[in-house]
């Protein structure tokens, strides 16, 4: 955000009273989880089931998976070695190398 406009933005919200800094966090709150929305989508488009991908267990190891499925949120994703079932973020995934 450019400065001026930080600026602006801030002044404005000096002028407003408790009721209307209610509705403008309302209105910030559905912006937020709109540009969440678009990211979701573009992160799910990047994959589709059966592709072969990899993450990092909880002891930083890359672990190679297939995905099962791809959920609102994460993807399900099938251990190439243990078959162990993963449920697994979109940021913590990539495409197997």
């Amino acid at each position: 955000m450019k400065e001026k406009t930080r600026e602006d933005a801030a002044a404005l919200m000096l002028n407003l009273n408790e009721k209307e800094l209610i509705e403008l966090n309302k209105m910030v709150i559905r912006r937020i989880k709109a540009i969440r929305q678009i990211r979701y989508i573009d992160e799910k488009l990047k994959y589709h089931v059966g592709q072969k991908v990899q993450f990092k267990n909880r002891k930083d190891q890359w672990v190679n998976a297939t995905v099962d499925r791809i959920n609102t949120k994460t993807i399900s994703i099938t251990e190439t070695d243990s078959e162990q079932k993963w449920r697994v973020g979109f940021t913590f995934i990539r495409p197997a190398q």
